[in-house]
């Protein structure tokens, strides 16, 4: 048996600025200190204008010097998370969110939906992707990609502060815990579309004994899944132990993929527990039909707050 959950893809793009002086000023910072000149231009140019109204170039160089001192710190696939406040001579009143992480699908969103979870509105996004080279242990910022550079995905968000240490610190937590998740989802896409196709092929080879119209159905259903419908987040296989009131379902191991590639992730809850299995899993594992399709009851946290599509076959 085969789970995955997921939801309809839906993709942002940032917007971005061009306010002379901000320009004026960055292209003076390239012909002092190219590689933070670049970081500067890059990052301005995936900035909106609204979202720059109240800043200075001097101030905006001030916030990304403190993000650029990160740059390159963070290891080899894995992310890099920083909250930190300017100095007290920066005249707005503001926390910055700075994420250094590989360049991949739903970083966003993703961020911004734990940070607007926390409470804090929003004044500030910006999401460059930087070309960059590394060579003798340093990391420079280059204007344009080159056959010996690699890309690296810079987030920066402005919010109202979180004066709380304790909803700070759970903010980072939930923060590290989402590009986790987000990683996992990305890495895990390709391989379950390709089991999502070994499904339909098994399906066809060695359809079940049910109604010819149901199973059709079905077979049509999965195989428009896999025709990039549908967002693929996470997938798992269990196996049935028992049969009737005393059935369940246990984790085939090493099954996991995406978001459900970790073995505490559990998508379903009962009363206050998560676990693998509800009552309607015992009504559906009664009956002949082919797909179960409902919705998870714990929200994801990848891409989009809101509780994940789920699929049993």
């Amino acid at each position: 048996m085969t789970y995955c959950v997921g939801g309809q893809e839906h993709m942002n793009r940032a917007n971005t600025a061009k306010h002379t002086d901000f320009i004026s000023y960055g292209k003076k910072l390239v012909g002092k200190d190219p590689s933070f000149g670049h970081f500067f231009m890059h990052t301005l140019e995936a900035t909106s204008d609204d979202d720059l109204a109240d800043i200075t170039p001097q101030i905006y160089e001030t916030i990304l010097r403190h993000s650029f001192a990160r740059l390159g710190h963070r290891k080899k696939n894995t992310h890099l998370v920083n909250i930190w406040s300017p100095e007290a001579n920066i005249p707005h009143r503001l926390q910055i969110v700075d994420v250094f992480v590989d360049d991949m699908p739903f970083l966003v969103d993703s961020v911004l939906g734990a940070i607007r979870a926390s409470g804090a509105a929003i004044h500030l996004i910006s999401h460059p992707i930087l070309p960059v080279e590394k060579k003798n242990g340093q990391i420079r910022v280059l204007e344009s990609m080159t056959e010996s550079a690699q890309f690296e995905s810079f987030l920066q968000i402005h919010f109202d502060p979180i004066t709380d240490e304790v909803a700070l610190a759970a903010l980072f937590t939930e923060l590290d815990g989402v590009l986790s998740e987000v990683r996992r989802a990305v890495a895990g896409w390709r391989p379950m579309l390709e089991r999502m196709h070994a499904l339909v092929q098994e399906y066809r080879h060695s359809p079940p004994e049910i109604p010819k119209p149901v199973f059709a159905e079905a077979l049509h259903f999965l195989a428009w899944l896999a025709d990039h419908n549908f967002t693929f987040l996470g997938m798992r296989e269990y196996q049935l132990s028992s049969n009737g009131k005393d059935a369940r379902l246990e984790t085939v191991k090493d099954t996991g993929l995406g978001i459900l590639d970790d073995p505490e992730f559990n998508f379903l809850r009962d009363g206050t527990e998560r676990g693998e299995m509800t009552e309607q899993h015992l009504a559906f594992l009664d009956n002949p039909e082919p797909l179960m399709v409902t919705k998870a009851n714990v929200r994801g946290r990848v891409h989009r707050r809101a509780y994940l599509d789920y699929i049993g076959a």
